[in-house]
């Protein structure tokens, strides 16, 4: 119907063979096109018996209305094609409030050094949300650290290796308590949880850079193995720009840590 509606405005030129080179078709097909058309609305369009061809009433009614919806049309297809643009420029980087910090800055500042268009949207996570808004396309990356239940269709690059440390209330009274295991999402309800006396945590050592709270302490660990940081891709996605935030990584990655360190499901 859309290229009934575009002959049909270009034939009111008044010429036939002029209107169909500019649509690049020929005067016949264009008329037929016409005629097709004037029958779907059921009334003439067209006034053929005038030298040049002039439009009906029906027709000036008609080509109004039509050159409107062919802009919409147009304004249609360029909204679409922005959002594809914009799809192709942007990258959604998950994180824990934890894993924000000089690590994420130096990636994205990697990254558009090498990729100066890309725009990248930082996403919180909850802490059960890690590697499934990865998978299921709620971001395109993520920082996240252990546990990883279900690493299947996920990759995994190594950011860095943080020291643990132990995160328990200034004052603790858990010694004669049996099993507890709190529920909690963000790094803030753990803090409180274990301010409040409920339990203690074992954390990466980047936790007690980045949170104070007046009720918690942290105190090194040194015969565990450290938290890995790691970068979460789709295994399957080649798109360009997870690709340069992946080189990005290998580019800023300390040497102390080892290169390999990279795990496919």
């Amino acid at each position: 119907m859309t290229s009934a509606f575009a002959a049909t405005s270009e034939a009111f030129e008044g010429h036939f063979g002029r209107a169909a080179a500019r649509l690049y078709v020929s005067a016949p097909a264009l008329s037929q096109q016409v005629r097709k058309l004037e029958r779907a609305v059921g009334a003439e369009l067209v006034d053929r018996s005038t030298h040049p061809v002039r439009p009906t009433e029906a027709g000036a009614r008609f080509l109004a209305e039509a050159r409107e919806a062919l802009a919409a049309a147009d304004r249609a297809v360029a909204a679409v094609d922005r959002y594809r643009r914009e799809l192709a420029t942007t990258l959604r980087i998950g994180f824990m409030t934890a894993s924000a910090g000089p690590q994420v800055r130096g990636l994205i500042d990697e990254l558009r050094r090498e990729e100066p268009e890309a725009v990248v949207r930082l996403v919180e996570l909850p802490w059960d949300r890690q590697a499934a808004s990865v998978r299921d396309g709620t971001v395109d990356a993520a920082l996240v650290r252990p546990p990883v239940t279900d690493r299947a269709g996920l990759r995994f690059d190594l950011v860095r290796h943080e020291p643990r440390v132990v995160a328990r209330p200034v004052r603790h009274p858990l010694a004669g308590r049996g099993a507890y295991r709190p529920s909690v999402r963000t790094m803030g309800e753990q803090l409180e949880v274990v301010a409040a006396g409920q339990a203690i945590a074992i954390t990466g050592g980047f936790v007690a850079d980045s949170h104070r709270h007046p009720g918690v302490v942290f105190v090194p660990v040194s015969d565990v193995e450290p938290c890995a940081l790691s970068l979460c891709t789709r295994t399957a996605d080649r798109s360009a720009l997870v690709a340069a935030l992946r080189q990005a990584l290998r580019a800023i990655r300390p040497r102390r840590d080892d290169p390999a360190a990279t795990s496919r499901s």
